[in-house]
């Protein structure tokens, strides 16, 4: 069965009363383990004053990853093998062959700015959707690094004549209209190296949504896109950043420090392997100072060693101490990055979600690094996910179904590779006619 894209005939994604299941299906691609999960969206429910698709999910897959370091592909043929796994499992589960997924980008170094056009509209409105489309297409004409791939576009505010932002301008009058829009963009070589591993998969990818979008996207809700939030998914090499305000997403970008060097920092400090320092970690690993740390001691494998002298036992203390510094660097990090937003320095409230994220204690050493109010995110529930995946270890994956079950207004997804090479070859009218496109399907 073939996996229908975000936005499908019907031109807004949604599946009409009557008609058969469809199919959705999202792969995470991250640098411990590759995920996928195939969903059936099946009928329609009422959401908000709005009819959206009810998703149930029915296959999933999770392996671990190969050829994947800090979010890039690194081994194409282990990377392969991963993901052709993963997708097996979800398939067998599921009992269909998918052809089309949603995938995320969390490597790549993605870069978001703000770019501003404005043109006249002619005979002083109602501006309509070309309009729309074509000042749109004059900002992101504005790019000037040829090298790099857009992934998101979102319309930041309007300006009609000069005037206060609005956040729609279709169907007013005006003598100008301007547009300041939000674009993020990747490195096209580590995007490409990912679309590789996709197509020797037999798979095509439907889009590529920025993890931390992603992530939003499942654990997050309404109010909070409203009101401002910021997202911080901590991944095992990456951590993540995204921040929204007033519905929509104004920063994002990707640290490259996550969980796993939490893991090679106690391997190095207790001498073990990274097996054992992983485990260590899960079980015992703490960020918050405990009373009675000095008293508790662990028994820990010593790298190398066997007979009597293979375990060791250290206190507890000792763990934490390792964790503790790692952690605090990770978040000091992502307070360096919401700082430098304007939008996010305004908004209180921090969502914390990836599997870093369940350290204990992390929640209150986050409110304190960051002096403010901090949630740890778990997805949203979706019917038919494991128990086991209700963490924020799998809120990726969770949201790129999500991407997929409602289209989104404000996010523009890059198109397949047969279409950005016709972009490519056709110059800026062919990509004006993929912006007036997604204006058509969004609007």
């Amino acid at each position: 069965m073939k996996v229908v894209p975000l936005y499908g005939s019907s031109g807004n994604g949604h599946p009409a009363h009557g008609q058969a299941a469809r199919l959705v299906a999202a792969l995470d691609v991250g640098s411990s383990k590759i995920s996928c999960m195939i969903g059936e969206m099946r009928g329609l429910k009422r959401r908000s004053g709005n009819a959206v698709p009810a998703l149930r999910i029915t296959g999933v897959g999770v392996q671990a990853a190969r050829g994947v370091r800090g979010g890039v592909v690194t081994g194409v043929a282990g990377a392969e093998r991963a993901v052709r796994r993963a997708v097996d499992s979800a398939e067998r589960m599921a009992g269909v062959t998918i052809e089309e997924v949603f995938v995320n980008i969390s490597g790549g170094r993605p870069l978001c700015e703000t770019l501003t056009a404005r043109m006249d509209v002619p005979g002083g409105g109602p501006v309509d959707r070309g309009h729309v489309a074509q000042v749109v297409s004059r900002a992101l004409n504005q790019r000037r690094d040829d090298r790099r791939e857009v992934v998101h576009v979102t319309p930041a505010q309007f300006v009609l004549d000069g005037g206060p932002g609005v956040p729609r301008a279709e169907g007013m009058y005006a003598d100008s209209l301007a547009a300041h829009v939000n674009v993020v963009s990747v490195e096209r070589g580590p995007l490409r190296n990912l679309e590789q591993v996709i197509a020797r998969c037999m798979l095509r990818p439907a889009g590529f949504l920025l993890a931390p979008y992603a992530a939003a996207r499942a654990v997050l809700v309404k109010d909070e896109i409203e009101l401002g939030v910021t997202v911080i998914e901590i991944g095992a090499a990456n951590t993540s950043v995204a921040v929204f305000a007033e519905g929509r997403l104004e920063h994002a970008c990707v640290i490259p420090v996550g969980s796993a060097h939490i893991t090679s920092d106690i391997a190095i400090g207790l001498g073990t392997s990274l097996e054992e320092a992983e485990r260590l970690k899960t079980l015992n690993g703490s960020v918050l100072p405990g009373v009675e740390d000095d008293l508790e001691d662990l028994g820990v494998t010593m790298l190398g060693e066997s007979g009597p002298d293979a375990s060791q036992r250290l206190p507890r203390s000792y763990l934490n101490g390792v964790i503790r510094p790692r952690a605090e660097e990770i978040l000091e990090l992502a307070r360096d990055e919401i700082m430098a937003c304007p939008a996010a320095r305004n908004g209180r409230r921090v969502v914390l979600t990836g599997g870093g994220c369940q350290l204990v204690g992390m929640r209150e050493m986050a409110e304190r690094v960051l002096e403010r109010t901090v949630r740890i995110g778990a997805p949203r529930q979706i019917a038919g996910m494991p128990q086991g995946m209700e963490t924020p270890a799998f809120a990726v994956v969770a949201g790129l179904l999500r991407g997929a079950l409602e289209s989104d207004s404000q996010s523009f997804l890059l198109p397949p590779e047969g279409m950005r090479s016709e972009m490519r070859a056709t110059g800026t009218d062919g990509y004006f006619s993929r912006v007036k496109q997604w204006i058509n399907q969004s609007f």
